[in-house]
């Protein structure tokens, strides 16, 4: 059997990129500032450029981790489609092994992200097998890994996580989380399960403010009550304000200014970088900052996995 430097689990999609001239709309609604993408009813919007890639938090921090080097494995539910097939292609294009299982029930997960003039992105999602991805000890048991990274997936797979989690813990697997915002809405309890005794949970601000009920704490705060839950570290992101970490100690790294073309991918090409920086073994410090600079190197084009860095093309970054 093929030992792996790391197995992701997640979800896996085809994604549709629509750029219009659309704007943002920014309305005021009980004293809360809110932005929309509004298109007009009955109208024909001309779309200025489309672009068709696979996507999908799973497949996304795989071709990370692939691309830093790593023997990467991928488990996650997809359809027996067209779609499907073009994943699978795509997976093995980037050294990828698929592990997971292919459903003839439901087809594979699909959605469309919407541009606008400002680059604020709105997505439709259809999840589809995502959501129908089902453990099976023979599935999973057998395979040898030296890391696990849980990427979020909701409905019935969310109790797949639950257990992939358990078996990590009692057979002393590290293993990293990176929740959504679908699913921090949910509350602590919701992922109680998964995040004590986590290695490595990683999430943005609007996430951990779900998760932990609140809006105005700032993060040296957040990170504390997060950690008290059992996990040994935990990174919070924040777009432009860069990232905010507590492990042994409390860590800041400030995001560099880029031009952002497309956001969709940011937080699974961080994922990635970071933990094969932690893989390598690398101090928690350059981990970071690996994944910071292949999360900024990914959304300057369009298209998840489009702009992932090589571990060197990472380090020449970071030391410039």
């Amino acid at each position: 059997m093929k030992h792996y430097d790391v197995v992701v689990v997640g979800g896996a999609t085809t994604d549709v990129f629509v750029d219009t001239d659309v704007a943002e709309i920014k309305l005021n609604r009980k004293g809360k500032n809110e932005e929309f993408i509004a298109y007009p009813v009955g109208s024909k919007i001309e779309i200025k450029k489309i672009l068709f890639s696979t996507g999908g938090g799973g497949t996304n921090s795989a071709a990370g981790f692939s691309k830093f080097g790593l023997r990467t494995g991928f488990i996650g539910s997809i359809g027996n489609d067209e779609n499907g097939a073009k994943l699978l292609d795509e997976l093995k294009k980037r050294k990828i092994d698929f592990l997971g299982v292919i459903s003839k029930k439901h087809p594979t997960g699909y959605s469309v992200i919407l541009d606008s003039v400002g680059h604020d992105r709105t997505i439709l999602t259809f999840r589809g097998a995502n959501d129908h991805f089902s453990y099976k000890k023979n599935l999973f048991e057998p395979i040898k890994t030296s890391w696990v990274h849980l990427s979020s997936l909701s409905g019935k797979s969310i109790e797949s996580l639950k257990k992939i989690a358990d078996y990590c813990r009692k057979n002393n697997i590290p293993y990293s989380y990176n929740i959504s915002t679908y699913i921090a809405q949910k509350g602590m309890e919701f992922v109680k399960d998964i995040l004590n005794g986590c290695s490595v949970f990683i999430l943005n601000k609007e996430e951990a403010g779900y998760l932990l009920n609140t809006k105005d704490a700032n993060e040296k705060d957040m990170l504390k009550s997060l950690k008290a839950i059992g996990i040994d570290a935990v990174v919070i992101t924040d777009g432009p304000r860069g990232i905010f970490a507590l492990k042994d100690k409390y860590y800041r790294i400030k995001a560099h200014k880029v031009n952002v073309v497309e956001a969709t991918g940011a937080g699974d090409s961080f994922c990635a970088g970071f933990v094969s920086g932690l893989i390598k073994k690398m101090s928690f410090s350059d981990a970071l900052k690996i994944g910071l600079v292949n999360s900024e190197s990914v959304i300057q084009v369009k298209g998840a996995k489009n702009g992932l860095l090589s571990m060197d093309e990472a380090l020449k970054k970071i030391k410039s």
